[in-house]
């Protein structure tokens, strides 16, 4: 399978942002970029090196956000993502490593997060999250809601989809029955017991969606298993009539082309979300961009309520957490969603 350039990039000559045209040039992406660019490159027969000098990053004047011009075209990232490189590896390590009870640097900041939601909807009892199941608070809210949960069924869990669904012969394996009884959540406890989580799927060109698979599991059939109670959409929520009260966006904003587009059919749906972006700066293929550092701006400019809540979580990065915290809501005031730190 080989494709041109003309059908690998399309023109993005105004910031995916604020939609502001006025920029400034940050030259090529850096010559090393990740494993998933590398092996969609080598899929399509093209030298990665060829295709990145293809590429220009340029910088917002307005929100100093970061992106390329030209981008990947939709019919290149979906058969890339949907195919070749069909597995979202930091999802299913940070799923691996809670499943071990192993802390890594984007579950540190987790429970002071979750706590200051709670501070903001003491009575929380509906949260949703944007595609990626393994990525935000799920495995926190899980934690506090079945503490006597045996993490290590989940991995006999994962070894009995392998042998469910390795052999290539398409009559044999089925799903057995007892493989779905063995994982219990357990009993549920505390004050979160009543919370319901669903979660949202929004399609987007550049995300790895319903084909992102391990061991033959499937995150969203394997999350909605193990960590939500609900699978669903934007469109299918507003049709009938849920609200809920929280949302969170962890690592997905930037692989929507639209960003503000998304924020505005969420806040549909709630009056609160919370937003975890990548550090600014020059960006990898592997995403259409970086938000940039005025975010709380450009939102306020649209009349939401926005604030940078990073410190608080990650306590200046003290813990290798290098990503960006925000909440956004329209009716709970700016002064608010910034913690009080004593």
């Amino acid at each position: 399978m080989t494709m041109t350039y003309d059908e690998i990039f399309v023109p993005k000559p105004d910031c995916p942002l604020c939609g502001s045209k006025e920029r400034r040039s940050q030259g090529s992406p850096r010559k090393e970029t990740s494993t998933y660019v590398k092996v969609m490159c080598e899929s399509f027969g093209i030298e990665t090196l060829e295709l990145l000098e293809q590429m220009e990053i340029w910088e917002c004047e307005k929100c100093l956000t970061n992106w390329f011009d030209p981008w990947f075209s939709s019919s290149f990232v979906r058969r890339g993502y949907g195919y070749m490189v069909g597995r979202h590896i930091y999802g299913w390590a940070a799923m691996r490593a809670w499943a071990n009870q192993q802390n890594r640097p984007y579950f540190v900041g987790r429970p002071k997060l979750l706590d200051h939601i709670l501070s903001l909807k003491p009575e929380l009892k509906s949260y949703g999250e944007i595609n990626c199941p393994f990525s935000g608070l799920a495995f926190e809210i899980r934690n506090r809601q079945h503490p006597k949960l045996d993490r290590s069924i989940i991995a006999g869990r994962i070894r009995t989809m392998r042998e469910m669904y390795a052999s290539d012969q398409l009559v044999r394996h089925y799903a057995k029955p007892e493989a779905w009884k063995k994982l219990g959540r357990g009993p549920t406890s505390g004050p979160l017991s009543e919370l319901k989580t669903v979660l949202i799927n929004e399609d987007t060109p550049l995300c790895w969606g319903h084909s992102c698979t391990f061991s033959g599991a499937n995150c969203r059939s394997f999350a909605h298993d193990l960590l939500f109670d609900d699978l669903s959409s934007f469109d299918a929520l507003e049709t009938e009539g849920v609200s809920l009260d929280a949302i969170g966006f962890f690592n997905i904003l930037d692989h929507f082309t639209d960003p503000l587009r998304v924020i505005g059919k969420a806040l549909k749906l709630t009056d609160l979300l919370v937003l975890e972006c990548h550090p600014t700066g020059p960006v990898d293929p592997q995403h259409f961009y970086s938000i940039g550092q005025n975010l709380v701006d450009v939102l306020q400019e649209r009349g939401l309520n926005a604030a940078e809540i990073t410190s608080f979580v990650t306590d200046d990065h003290a813990h290798g957490d290098v990503q960006r915290y925000f909440l956004v809501s329209t009716s709970i005031e700016t002064d608010r969603l910034n913690p009080r730190v004593d």
